[in-house]
């Protein structure tokens, strides 16, 4: 499966996510997916400079196995929301998809890992991210 079009996020610290987490569904929000594990690998060719053109290329396991590439932010764009093109693809095989593009010459350059709920309210996705360094609501 793949999914192609413009993203509109903002994130936020949280100091408290089980506190949120009782907010959100007392208003309602309905729980998409539950708690789950994802690990994440930033992806990079070594002086091309994906980060440095405002770009990510990602694969994700949570269950599934995503590719990500996110486009740099339309010119002139300057906000705490981040807006960008988002592309992504479900793979079948983790391992295989990132031995393809690390013989196209990529690096895993970060590694991160957390849980993530997923929360829907009012047409709006809602996600609460718990990370060793912090929790995060993005929307």
């Amino acid at each position: 499966m793949a999914t192609t079009g413009l993203e509109v996020e903002a994130k936020f610290f949280l100091p408290d996510l089980a506190a949120v987490r009782e907010q959100l569904l007392a208003l309602g929000a309905g729980l998409e997916r539950p708690r789950v594990y994802e690990r994440n690998i930033r992806l990079e060719i070594e002086g091309d400079g994906l980060l440095g053109r405002g770009q990510l290329l990602r694969l994700r396991q949570d269950g599934r196995n995503v590719v990500t590439f996110k486009g740099a932010p339309p010119a002139g764009t300057q906000s705490e929301v981040k807006v960008h093109e988002e592309l992504e693809v479900t793979v079948s095989d983790f391992d295989t998809i990132l031995a393809i593009f690390q013989r196209l010459g990529y690096e895993a350059v970060q590694i991160y890992e957390k849980y993530r709920e997923t929360f829907s309210l009012a047409g709006l996705e809602i996600f609460l991210d718990d990370l060793p360094y912090g929790n995060f609501i993005e929307l």
